[in-house]
């Protein structure tokens, strides 16, 4: 073989075995998925759903991407857990247990990372149930800035810092989780199960933030809901044409407050607002980290919240906002936030069952659809399917020797191209004596 023939050769071999380098390297371009979901947050709580609440990162979300405006959940913290954990009623499931896989394993299984944050409220350990990550506490209520004693840095009892806030700490560890990963599995998608404690009581929240709505709410939940309506009547959030339900007989005009119990009931509403305001901000960190690492384009994000706001004045103890106090929203409020519903979370209206359900994904979702709303009935059961769809996983028939049922939930895959004639199975409301 002559020099340049034998030199042409050893070029062709280097370039061959640089393609198949490069193919067993290639980065895995199936989309990053966050689930993001508050605890207790009413549908209207939200700008971007009519709220007069300051939630700018969420609602950039929900204009460069889609609102569903008619998406359900469970209308508590286990039954809605166990349905998005498991893709299947809480009847068939079990209430908290989640008999079968959990999302955190199929997605392991379909080659993700998988990272769990904040509120578990379900059986065992997150990386004990497919999570390959875990910061958070168990149970199904925490101190804000004291934490408890089922605070876990993945399997280990994890001791309060001093400056502790946990809505920050969440977002600490998420996007501490991220990095680990594109440093150690660069070649991997992630998905994160990231499960604020906020705005479920108690209200806690930091002084810089409720200094800002200190004088919001002293009009009362009268006319603050009625602006509400007017701003989701403009948003098409809510229909003209739609009767509203005026204010039950169960809740005090606020006109017939004493000062001292309006005063009260304003605070304690700027405290809420608060909570949610700094959700939004800690979103807004989460979302400049994915710049940082150049995964924004590619992850998909879903916002919601568990329930709708809940009605509980159960326990009024210590100072108000302050750490080792406790104190709920109360009814008048939660009929404010589940603006233009009645009811409230445990129920199975849609003050309890209705989520304003935010996706977002810049390489996804086509450009036409950024900022507009999505009118078809879907489900929080709809999330796992979704989530199989796109990342190529397979639902299994068995799991630990016990058959499974197919899950009954339809992807949203064709929803977020604009593709709304999915057939669906009627979908079922049950919770307790509710139904």
């Amino acid at each position: 073989m002559g020099k340049n023939m034998y030199a042409k050769f050893v070029l062709w071999v280097l370039l061959v075995l640089c393609f198949f380098l490069q193919q067993g390297h290639a980065k895995d371009v199936r989309p990053n998925i966050i689930i993001i979901i508050v605890d207790d947050m009413g549908y209207s709580d939200l700008g971007s759903f009519g709220s007069e609440i300051s939630t700018p990162h969420l609602d950039s979300l929900a204009q460069e991407g889609i609102r569903f405006r008619q998406f359900y959940n469970g209308g508590k913290c286990e039954p809605t857990r166990t349905i998005l954990m498991s893709g299947q009623y809480w009847h068939d499931a079990g209430m908290k247990i989640v008999r079968g896989p959990t999302l955190g394993h199929l997605m392991q299984k379909a080659g993700y990372r998988t990272y769990a944050l904040g509120k578990w409220h379900l059986n065992g350990n997150p990386v004990e149930r497919g999570f390959d990550r875990y910061f958070g506490h168990l149970g199904g209520a925490t101190d804000f800035f004291r934490g408890d004693k089922s605070f876990r840095l993945d399997m280990k009892p994890w001791p309060r810092p001093k400056n502790f806030y946990a809505t920050k700490a969440y977002t600490d560890f998420a996007i501490e989780f991220i990095r680990e990963g594109k440093k150690h599995h660069p070649d991997q998608p992630f998905f994160m199960y990231l499960a604020h404690s906020a705005p479920h009581a108690p209200l806690h929240a930091l002084p810089e933030d409720i200094e800002k709505f200190a004088q919001r709410y002293q009009d009362g939940w009268d006319k603050l809901r009625r602006q509400r309506i007017e701003r989701q009547q403009q948003l098409g959030i809510i229909d003209k044409r739609w009767p509203i339900p005026k204010r039950p007989n169960t809740i005090p005009a606020w006109s017939e407050l004493s000062p001292e119990v309006q005063a009260f009931e304003a605070k304690r509403m700027a405290i809420y607002a608060a909570m949610i305001y700094r959700v939004d901000a800690e979103v807004g960190r989460l979302l400049k980290a994915l710049d940082a690492f150049d995964e924004r384009d590619n992850t998909l994000i879903f916002f919601l919240s568990d329930n709708g706001a809940s009605p509980f004045d159960r326990a009024r103890r210590g100072e108000l906002g302050k750490a080792g106090s406790h104190f709920n929203t109360g009814l008048g409020w939660a009929w404010f936030s589940n603006t233009p519903y009645r009811f409230y979370k445990r129920t199975q209206h849609l003050g309890g069952t209705a989520t304003g359900l935010i996706a977002n994904w810049p390489q996804g979702i086509p450009e036409p659809l950024n900022g507009t709303l999505n009118d078809k009935p879907h489900h929080i059961i709809d999330l796992m399917t979704t989530m199989l769809d796109l990342s190529g996983g397979d639902y299994p028939k068995s799991f630990e020797n016990k058959k499974l049922r197919t899950p009954p939930g339809i992807s949203l895959s064709p929803a977020l191209k604009g593709e709304n004639n999915q057939a669906r199975d009627p979908l079922y409301f049950h919770l307790f004596n509710h139904w």
